[in-house]
């Protein structure tokens, strides 16, 4: 008889935990969606600012891309902590690893059956695919490309790589981290060079990569990179923040 009293009491507890939980993710949540939205705010009112400025016309379907940027912004705030997890270079094919870099492309194939002894037939030479580096950006990681990867890889570019970096250092050690990356990249896919897309802070670590490293990169892409620095690096923390500020020597 003493066991109902105990097992009430369980279940009273445990209920209480559930519902703390569900108070706490709640308000997670929601302050999530406040500060995407208020993000999303600051952007495209600078944005139609300068529009109005330039008497340029609003751009076809604003509101269809504001509200998918929402919900990608949304997701990306609980795909961050995984990019953390993430660490190190990534291929980002389903089939890579297919194509045996190093391999001899002629070497000679099996004999088909009733042929023993005969010379067995050399194996074309297997296109060397130039491998593409998809690089993040400030205070961000791979999982920034998960969209964009996806539709990448459906329109045959590829392959697809990843890396995350130490954002917040400066960007000669970004640089050299990146050096590594693109080493490990060419030597996995018996490449001689690599195609970079850039977001941001990436694009500039490429820049430096290629200009003064003499990275063995082919096509370099941005999206979104301060060339010529940025105001906003004054709220940013480390040494990059203070390389990124318009009219460094660096940029």
């Amino acid at each position: 008889m003493a066991t109902a009293p105990l097992l009430a009491l369980l279940l009273l507890l445990t209920l209480l935990v559930l519902g703390v939980l569900v108070h706490v993710v709640a308000r997670l949540f929601a302050a999530i969606a406040v500060g995407v939205a208020v993000y999303l705010a600051f952007c495209y009112g600078l944005l139609l600012v300068t529009l109005h400025r330039k008497g340029a016309p609003l751009p076809p379907r604003l509101l269809r891309a504001i509200a998918t940027e929402f919900i990608a912004c949304f997701l990306m705030a609980f795909l961050w902590p995984v990019g953390l997890l993430l660490r190190g270079t990534r291929a980002l094919d389903p089939d890579h690893g297919q194509r045996v870099p190093g391999s001899d492309p002629n070497r000679p194939s099996e004999a088909p059956a009733g042929l023993e002894g005969e010379e067995a037939p050399r194996l074309p030479p297997l296109p060397v695919r130039r491998p593409v580096l998809l690089l993040h950006g400030y205070g961000m990681n791979s999982m920034t490309w998960v969209w964009l990867a996806r539709a990448l890889r459906r329109r045959g570019l590829g392959p697809l790589y990843t890396a995350t970096y130490f954002s917040p250092q400066a960007l000669e050690q970004s640089a050299a981290h990146l050096g590594q990356v693109v080493d490990e990249i060419l030597r996995r896919e018996g490449a001689e060079r690599v195609d970079i897309i850039a977001h941001s802070l990436g694009g500039l670590v490429s820049r430096y990569f290629i200009e003064r490293l003499g990275g063995r990169v082919a096509n370099l892409i941005t999206l979104g990179t301060p060339h010529q620095g940025t105001l906003l690096s004054r709220f940013g923390l480390g040494p990059v923040a203070l390389q990124l500020r318009p009219g460094c020597a660096l940029l």
